[in-house]
């Protein structure tokens, strides 16, 4: 009895600490808080969501005010402090250790970690007293016994309040919120009532949570095989199209379904395409600019891909590496068409724009629900990116690539003429640095021709059959312009010579 009323002491003081803070959030802190062991004794486990300024200063204050509870009591007090690091997985291990600990209470801070907690003790009903749940009730933490703590709820009104104090015309507001995260729902819904009530324009953008992209050298992959349902699973890709498509798709037990592009301008052929859709197809792999013909999707044909689509049970693999290499005014994703947003996957790179091909860094963004499932095969696929790597990836995002673009603009120039001077047939690419040529008219295949020139013309080029496209071969002018320039006469001197 002594120490089930020393409990309900615990919980309230507690309470009353998480009650004086606003933010929340871990570490590895163990504290014996009082010194006499011969006492009642208890353990608490204080889970934080992910490392951050606001929910550590609330952590600490929690550790704090356990010592001076113990104090007081004259108890022990035992606590540690961890960290979720943002992943549900890893704050699913803490909790559960926790409840397999026997400990007396645990204290999330966030969110996620409370709904986490409040899970993983339902069996074991051990007090979890949250703290940092700016909405309780969407998160699902109310009506529970065992469960409780603080809000941090915003005053949306209050803050639009103030916006329109310093700023009286404003006109238009953008509202910057995550879909997947339930505490945006109240204040995005009351700030869109208030908006509309002093005829303020709303723009609203969603951003991805931690839980919906992954750090991905094999990002590709894991999608692959979480869209892989059955043998029969069909992939549709667009040929001429990466050659890494095939193994990718195979070794994961699906079909790859080869729709060739007009081979004019080398978008897609919507007839053909719709041709090949059947009842296996689990997604359709769209890459523009695209590798290797540096073709760009206009969107007249993303717009007809779409209409063919959306009312079909198919994802869209939105393969987007190359989007910031386009030398074109009017670059657009299928990413662009929110209808089907839980049907759209898109994977980025580092290795294009930032010259960072050797790290093996990418990323891939999806829904919440399929990304949950993607991460399940992810697990399994990469180990952790060294740290220095992902801050080296985060000031590459912040950097200016125009520079960039513009040489490699030039370059391209330069060899889509040098190529029409030699009497080859080639289109202009709009993205990329690759051109794809074609050679039909010297009667040879692709790997014949392709052999040829190594051997006789000291060029490396690509067979087109290896991007799923006969009679082509590529070239890439991510080279030097000396590079370029003496690749170039090599490859005009053994045209001559056929």
């Amino acid at each position: 009895m002594k120490k089930k009323n020393l409990m309900k002491s615990l919980t309230a003081l507690v309470l009353s600490v998480l009650m004086v803070l606003s933010l929340a959030a871990c570490g590895a802190k163990p504290s014996d808080g009082g010194k006499d062991e011969d006492k009642d004794g208890y353990t608490v486990a204080i889970i934080k969501q992910m490392d951050h300024a606001s929910l550590d200063e609330i952590a600490d204050a929690i550790a704090a005010r356990l010592d001076a509870i113990a104090q007081e009591q004259n108890v022990s007090i035992r606590y540690t402090i961890t960290s979720g690091q943002g992943d549900q997985s890893v704050l699913k291990q803490l909790a559960d250790q926790a409840v397999a600990d026997k400990v007396d209470a645990i204290i999330p801070i966030a969110t996620t970690a409370a709904q986490v907690s409040a899970v993983a003790t339902e069996d074991s009903r051990t007090p979890v007293v949250y703290a940092a749940i700016s909405d309780p009730d969407t998160a699902k933490l109310t009506g529970i016994d065992y469960v409780t703590g603080t809000s941090d709820a915003l005053n949306t009104e209050y803050i639009l309040d103030m916006m329109l104090a310093q700023d009286p015309g404003v006109s238009k507001v953008g509202l910057l919120y995550s879909l997947s995260e339930p505490n945006s729902t109240k204040p995005i819904a009351e700030a869109k009532a208030y908006l509309e009530q002093h005829g303020i324009t709303c723009v609203e953008q969603t951003a991805n949570t931690n839980d919906e992209v992954v750090a991905a050298a094999a990002a590709l992959i894991s999608v692959i095989r979480a869209l892989t349902v059955s043998p029969d699973s069909e992939f549709v890709a667009i040929a001429p199209y990466f050659p890494e498509y095939l193994p990718f798709v195979e070794s994961n037990g699906g079909k790859l379904v080869s729709v060739p592009a007009d081979l004019d301008t080398f978008q897609i052929s919507l007839d053909i395409l719709e041709a090949h859709l059947t009842s296996h197809t689990q997604a359709v792999l769209v890459n523009s600019p695209n590798n290797p013909t540096g073709c760009v999707y206009t969107k007249e044909t993303l717009d007809a891909v779409h209409a063919i689509l959306q009312d079909k049970p198919i994802f869209v693999l939105c393969d987007d590496v190359y989007r910031t290499l386009t030398y074109c005014e009017d670059y657009h994703s299928f990413a662009e068409y929110q209808d089907m947003r839980d049907r759209i996957i898109v994977v980025q790179s580092f290795s294009k724009p930032y010259a960072m091909t050797g790290w093996r860094l990418g990323y891939c963004m999806a829904d919440a629900k399929l990304m949950d499932r993607i991460q399940v095969f992810h697990q399994y696929c990469v180990t952790s990116v060294p740290s220095f790597v992902q801050r080296a990836c985060v000031t590459a995002l912040e950097t200016d690539t125009s520079d960039v673009v513009e040489i490699f603009r030039r370059r391209r120039d330069y060899v889509y003429q040098r190529l029409v001077d030699m009497g080859l047939d080639v289109e202009k690419p709009e993205g990329a640095f690759y051109m794809f040529v074609d050679i039909r008219k010297f009667g040879m295949d692709s790997n014949t021709f392709c052999t040829r020139m190594l051997k006789e013309g000291l060029v490396g080029v690509i067979p087109g059959i290896h991007f799923g496209t006969e009679g082509f071969m590529r070239l890439s002018y991510c080279f030097s312009d000396a590079d370029l320039k003496e690749g170039l006469d090599r490859i005009e001197k053994f045209i001559k010579s056929l």
